[in-house]
């Protein structure tokens, strides 16, 4: 049986024909209009595609409901039910289903000045996180050799801006002279080393340098590793890393404990003065490696940087251990002993190089070797810390630093010559920075800035009096250099 709606005034009535379809909600009010309207032609009705029409969705579920048994009941007129029962905003209940499906959904109706509320906001649906994948990062692997490659003389020393230490360059220039500079070195060397300080030194003397007595090196500051003896001191210097360490060239059968030393101190920095003097504890040949007994010591590069200078990068691990250290060595070759290199942009490229390496540098540690490690070695040394202190606008007491040194590395600058050309190469340093200010190389070298005039004076005159003072002390007629 099904409930049957008719027009208005009609009642229901009960019948035992085929079921029938029944009515949308459209239907129900404009079922009249809609039972007479009708296509030109007769033969479809003008109905809407309903495949995704909302009422649709309606006309579906009534379907399902007209498949379940229910009796019949009174029909009601068209107008709309809802408006005559509305007093406030209520929520009305359609009948209770008779199918198992769930009913419809309630309907709302609202009074027709209320206006009606916005439907509630779509639930925010948070995406799920994609699975997060651990991926352990790649070891940094920086090249050793460009790390702290050798900058060109040109970037070095050439600046757009003016250079900082240019006010107190100007100071300290009017201040030099030769005279007070001989005396400063002859102080220094009046200070007499107490041998009952070297004790380690003397009791190991075939392990130094020959001559084996007249380098002594002190207990105080002597690095000392498993109880070997390595000619090694730990120096303190006014530079961007505080310590820094002076060693002579090994002697052969000790190359095994200055790799443990060097190894334990992390020194990953060095520089070697030599003249014509072998280098036998570290591979030269580019892949070569040797065993120096429990150490390994491999050649991983090899670059000629200028006749003057090659650069090494050597690997060193000890036995049993599974973490290496690169060490960057750089030989500079062609400087006698007791004198200084005959080109003073070497020099001063090194000593700018070792200098960025302290201000990088964590963990790492620089070492500056020569054959005693004394002499060339102190200089060098000296020389970055009175770079150093002018850059940063501070007067260098050159014979406050060189004492310094001497009182942890006896005979550091041991010569009148290398003494006096701390001054000289400071000269040619100043002379660069001043005049190099529009990056011109040609400005440098024909600078008319009276700094530059004065630079070039006070050179001329250190060389010519230490010339003199030199040929005096070996009876030979003295020669007058000219500067430019």
């Amino acid at each position: 049986m099904e409930r049957v709606f008719g027009t208005k005034g009609n009642k229901s009535k009960n019948k035992t024909t085929t079921a029938k379809k029944p009515l949308c909600d459209a239907e129900k009010r404009f079922g009249k209009k809609q039972k007479k309207s009708k296509n030109k032609k007769g033969k479809k009705d003008a109905s809407v595609d309903t495949t995704e029409n909302p009422i649709a969705k309606l006309n579906e579920m009534f379907k399902n409901l007209a498949g379940g048994k229910s009796n019949p009941a009174p029909s009601e007129p068209s107008k709309p039910a809802a408006a005559a029962k509305v007093k406030n905003a209520t929520i009305c209940d359609d009948e209770p289903a008779t199918s198992k499906l769930p009913p419809p959904p309630p309907c709302i109706v609202m009074p027709p000045d209320v206006k009606p509320a916005p439907p509630p906001p779509a639930p925010v649906v948070k995406p799920t996180a994609p699975p997060v994948l651990v991926v352990s990062p790649a070891p940094v692997t920086t090249d050793p050799l460009t790390s702290y490659s050798p900058a060109t003389l040109n970037s070095t020393l050439s600046f757009t801006e003016k250079w900082m230490g240019e006010e107190t360059a100007k100071i300290w220039l009017e201040k030099v002279g030769f005279m007070k500079t001989k005396q400063e070195f002859e102080q220094i060397q009046n200070v007499v080393v107490p041998v009952d300080a070297c004790k380690k030194w003397k009791a190991n003397r075939p392990l130094n340098q020959p001559p084996q007595d007249y380098f002594p090196v002190l207990d105080a500051n002597l690095v000392v590793f498993e109880n070997t003896y390595v000619n090694m001191s730990a120096i303190d210097v006014a530079l961007p890393k505080s310590k820094i360490f002076m060693c002579q060239i090994p002697l052969k059968g000790s190359e095994e404990a200055f790799w443990k030393t060097a190894f334990d101190r992390q020194i990953s920095y060095m520089e070697i003065i030599t003249d014509q003097e072998a280098i036998e504890f570290f591979p030269i040949g580019n892949g070569e490696h040797v065993y120096h007994g429990t150490m390994f010591v491999n050649n991983r590069r090899v670059e000629a940087v200028s006749e003057e200078m090659t650069r090494f990068a050597i690997e060193v691990l000890p036995e049993g251990c599974s973490n290496s250290i690169i060490c960057t060595i750089t030989i500079v070759k062609n400087w006698s002993p007791d004198s200084v290199h005959a080109k003073q942009a070497v020099v001063i490229k090194e000593i700018i190089e070792m200098t960025t390496f302290l201000t990088k540098a964590k963990d790492e540690n620089a070492l500056v070797m020569s054959k005693h490690g004394a002499g060339r070695a102190g200089y060098f040394v000296a020389l970055a810390v009175v770079v150093h202190k002018l850059d940063k606008a501070t007067e260098p007491p050159i014979q406050e630093i060189v004492k310094s040194l001497r009182g942890q590395r006896p005979r550091a600058v041991e010569s009148l010559t290398q003494y006096v050309s701390l001054y000289t190469t400071l000269f040619y340093y100043i002379k660069r920075k001043v005049g190099r200010s529009d990056g011109d190389k040609k400005a440098a070298i024909e600078c008319d800035e009276p700094t530059c005039k004065k630079t070039v004076q006070l050179t001329t005159t250190f060389t010519n009096a230490l010339i003199a003072e030199v040929n005096a002390a070996a009876g030979r007629s003295t020669l007058t250099v000219t500067i430019k």
